[in-house]
């Protein structure tokens, strides 16, 4: 379970990433950083820098939505699990394939520093 929702917070752009006055970042604070992160790791072309920046931002706002609501914690995590499979679907349309396995090795780094 803590692996899903290392995997589900990454994938969809939750970064430990946090603005200066110390709260939350804002869904597009969010996703700027992960396409930021995504464009240096994964040498974005200009045209894929668009498609992710706008797939980054729409599901960075399903999340804060999600976030809003008072569902329990499991039901949280299960919604945005099921919107991290629907957001990588669309990912791997827009990333060639090296580019998408890059991505896969980049989320599982991340979910094993997390880890420790």
């Amino acid at each position: 379970m803590k692996k899903l929702l290392l995997i589900t917070l990454l994938s969809i752009g939750v970064l430990a990433v946090k603005a200066q006055d110390n709260t939350h970042p804002t869904a597009e604070q969010r996703a700027k950083a992960l396409t930021e992160l995504m464009d240096n790791k994964l040498n974005l072309d200009d045209a894929q820098q668009g498609l992710v920046a706008e797939l980054n931002l729409r599901y960075a706002k399903k999340v804060d939505e999600i976030s809003a609501t008072d569902a329990s914690k499991p039901e949280k995590v299960q919604k945005v699990s099921a919107l991290n499979d629907a957001k990588e679907k669309e990912l791997k349309t827009i990333l060639s394939g090296p580019q998408y396995t890059k991505y896969i090795e980049m989320k599982e780094d991340f979910i094993e520093k997390m880890a420790d």
